[in-house]
């Protein structure tokens, strides 16, 4: 079988040996775990790493969008991080999938560790028209194996929607939910990885990552969300699916291969003037 052909009926798809990510996990631990000042985060606050809780049942501590940020002490890491995410091991893999020519990056997290976090979609963060035509691409920095919070996923036909969310009460995670009201709970596939190696899987397809064992939490990784530039009709609500996007005013062009939206440069420059002008660095 191809890769396409697996991700039509999983909903997810494995490459190894894709990237090399020395430069990414070198730039972090010499230029972002010694940084003082507060970080634009997954919660979407603004934190140092001293105010994080290693503990916390869910951790949402990664970096958000740092591949846009614009702050001179970390652009080194930002341009590393940019770099990585439109290469051509990125490339290749989305190619393989659906052959398109072009890609547009939306998102990005930096994790440490495992965040934690129980099974959930991500047409949530971005979906398409036609469906399920956007891809979560899931980066190891450093191996991710059963004893540091691996992530998982659910094998599921792309495209396959487990939920209707009106059916859902409200403050519920829907995915248990609906699994638990049917008593179809389905089988779990640990994605066990080295560094470099890539998951990719749909917006459709159930996911999220175990916990590590105390003594062994970190677990650096990327995650990003890509969809075909082509593709103009894009969001993530039901709602929003029905507006037509306009790359040439959203996005910016990376390079011959990639486009990187520009509305989350906008958010991530936000946060940090947000704390120049009103929490000054030390």
């Amino acid at each position: 079988m191809t890769v396409a052909a697996d991700f039509e009926r999983e909903g997810y798809a494995i490459l190894r040996g894709r990237l090399d990510v020395g430069d990414i996990a070198r730039l972090e631990r010499e230029i972002i775990a010694p940084y003082p000042g507060p970080l634009y985060r997954h919660s979407l606050r603004m934190l140092r790493h001293s105010e994080l809780d290693p503990d916390a049942y869910l951790d949402l501590s990664g970096l958000m969008n740092a591949h846009l940020w614009k702050l001179p002490q970390l652009n080194h890491f930002s341009e590393a991080l940019l770099k990585l995410l439109t290469s051509d091991g990125i490339y290749t893999a989305l190619n393989a999938i659906d052959g398109e020519a072009r890609y547009t990056l939306h998102q990005s997290i930096f994790f440490f560790c495992s965040p934690r976090i129980g099974p959930h979609f991500d047409n949530s963060t971005l979906d398409t028209l036609p469906p399920a035509r956007s891809f979560t691409v899931w980066i190891a920095v450093d191996a991710a194996t059963p004893m540091n919070g691996p992530p998982y996923v659910v094998p599921t036909p792309r495209g396959h929607y487990w939920t209707d969310p009106g059916t859902t009460p409200p403050n519920r995670n829907r995915l248990i939910h609906d699994w638990v009201t049917t008593r179809r709970m389905p089988a779990m596939v640990l994605v066990t990885l080295n560094a470099g190696d890539i998951a990719v899987w749909a917006p459709t397809t159930p996911h999220g990552s175990l916990l590590g064992w105390p003594d062994m939490k970190v677990r650096r990784s990327i995650q990003a969300v890509y969809r075909p530039t082509g593709v103009l009709s894009w969001g993530n609500t039901r709602a929003s699916l029905a507006d037509y996007h306009d790359p040439a005013f959203e996005e910016e062009e990376v390079n011959s291969r990639f486009n990187c939206l520009r509305s989350k440069r906008a958010e991530a420059d936000e946060q940090f003037r947000r704390v120049e002008f009103e929490q000054p660095l030390p």
